[in-house]
């Protein structure tokens, strides 16, 4: 461990174990050197690992703030590492492959960030393969325990996911600094590891131990990667060794950062980015909301996204959303904060133990519109639906509710979806609107799925109805019901259509209403 009030000759001693390969090694050297004008003083420490080529030569031709160690035989990257770790004269360790390209204040950005939060324990770069490719943006684990790098291989490097800070369970040695007395500074990896995850070991045991592991955005690292010889040869037998030893211990995230970045997984196993600014969701750019549109939900993140991406599409009049979310578990939590604090959206939470009547409750105390409207997560909406259903609120109506796939009652689209030879939600919507514009039925009973109902009028509802009355169990319309009980008109728009989808999206169900 470090000793207190140690005064360390440099700020950082940068690691660089080499073996063979002296072009990528003197590369790497002479753009550290072109470099060298930042803040940060540092020494260089090169490793020679037994190289059997130029390197010998090229290293006994150096001079300046440099220590050289040389090995007989390629000891591999944790024992070199470690070495240079115990022959270390500054403040933090940083750990550089010999097949880099270092970018201006590389270094001083890494310093800057670690020194900014004493709780920062490890930092990372942003790597770029030569050819402008995301190489490294951090480590994340995904299903089955596959630890990989977020977006590798990627056209990414200037997208505003890579370019923030921003804390992993792990982050590549390819660039790293530890700041020192946080793990064994004479051993900081595990020498079981071969060439392989014991940088992420090392992650693993500082985040462990309380520290964060940052990704720095601004510390731009070019890498040519997987260059050194025999590196992959114990990449099973060091998986394996990882996920023993940290397997329950450390949790799967990959969907977490993915669905913060605005990828989803729409029914098969390929992530997809939607091109997904949250702003652009809200079309009420132009003045103030004039509908509230409020979506009760709890776990089951990929209906919500469908339901959301639905609206953002096909709701022309200016609107908010308004989500109340009841104890989800799964990656719902995940998914909303991509829309926490955005023009046009609120997000509520309530207990799990929550029931729709206490959702739409607190939906309808959240909203800032004169109208609102019920919508399930599983809804899925059509052109101008809303519009539509808008068109038929008039003095004495209280509720107006659209065509839907449902058994009997004056809402049943019935033989609506084969008429005019329509295939798709979208046609069929379109020739509802010509043949049935401005048509509906009055009735005494609505479905609380897609209802249209002035705020005032549903809050007082809401606050009559007795607790349970919205449970799975009870017969549906009870809002619609008490509506009418009030001396309001119900009526139901002929011209409007939604869908009402299975809870779960079937596997492979195709991504309508989502642009990709």
């Amino acid at each position: 461990m470090t000793a207190i009030g140690h005064e360390w000759r440099y700020t950082a001693s940068i690691i660089i174990p080499v073996a063979n390969r002296a072009p990528y090694t003197l590369q790497c050297l002479n753009a550290i050197a072109e470099q060298a004008e930042g803040k940060a003083s540092f020494e260089v420490i090169l490793v020679d690992n037994g190289s059997t080529d130029e390197t010998p030569a090229l290293l006994a031709s150096l001079d300046g703030d440099l220590q050289i160690i040389r090995n007989e035989t390629n000891l591999g990257f944790a024992a070199a590492s470690n070495q240079g770790a115990r022959a270390a004269r500054g403040k933090h360790f940083v750990f550089l492959n010999n097949d880099t390209v270092v970018t201006a204040d590389w270094l001083d950005q890494m310093i800057a960030l670690a020194e900014s939060d004493p709780r920062i324990g490890i930092v990372g770069a942003k790597l770029l393969h030569p050819d402008g490719l995301l190489a490294h943006a951090g480590v994340v684990i995904g299903r089955d325990w596959a630890v990989t790098h977020i977006y590798a291989g990627r056209d990414l490097a200037a997208h505003p996911s890579v370019n923030r800070v921003r804390d992993f369970q792990a982050v590549t040695a390819a660039c790293m600094l530890l700041k020192r007395g946080i793990v064994d500074d004479e051993r900081p990896f595990d020498e079981a590891f071969r060439n392989g995850f014991e940088d992420v070991d090392l992650c693993f045991r500082v985040a462990e131990s309380g520290r964060r592991v940052v990704y720095c955005p601004t510390s731009v690292v070019y890498h040519h990667e997987s260059i050194s010889e025999g590196r992959h040869d114990h990449e099973r037998a060091n998986y394996e060794l990882l996920r023993r030893r940290w397997q329950g211990r450390r949790c799967e995230d990959a969907e977490k950062y993915l669905l913060e970045d605005g990828y989803f997984r729409i029914g098969g196993e390929d992530w997809q980015w939607c091109g997904f600014d949250p702003e652009a969701l809200h079309t009420g750019k132009g003045g103030s909301a004039r509908l509230s549109l409020i979506i009760p939900t709890r776990d089951d993140y990929q209906t919500l996204l469908r339901c959301i991406f639905a609206l953002g599409r096909y709701t022309t009049t200016p609107h908010e959303i308004v989500v109340v979310d009841s104890g989800s578990v799964d990656l719902t939590a995940a998914f909303l904060r991509i829309f926490e604090g955005r023009r046009g959206f609120r997000i509520r939470r309530v207990d799990r133990r929550a029931d729709l009547l206490e959702c739409l409750r607190c939906g309808v105390a959240a909203s800032n519109a004169p109208v609102v409207i019920v919508v399930p997560p599983r809804m899925a909406v059509t052109p101008e639906w809303e519009a539509r259903l808008l068109a038929h609120l008039a003095p004495g109506v209280g509720g107006v509710g659209p065509l839907m796939n449902v058994e009997g009652g004056a809402q049943s689209a019935g033989n609506e979806f084969a008429s005019g030879g329509a295939t798709t939600l979208e046609e069929i919507s379109a020739d509802l609107g010509m043949t049935n514009r401005g048509l509906s039925r009055e009735t005494d009973r609505l479905e609380t799925e897609g209802l249209l109902a002035p705020r005032d009028l549903l809050a007082a509802v809401l606050a009559t109805l007795p607790a349970g009355a919205l449970s799975p169990g009870s017969p549906g319309g009870e809002i619609s019901r008490a509506i009418a009980g009030r001396g309001h008109r119900l009526l139901a728009a002929r011209d409007a259509l939604v869908l009402l989808r299975e809870t779960q999206p079937a596997e492979g169900s195709s991504a309508m209403a989502l642009a990709v």
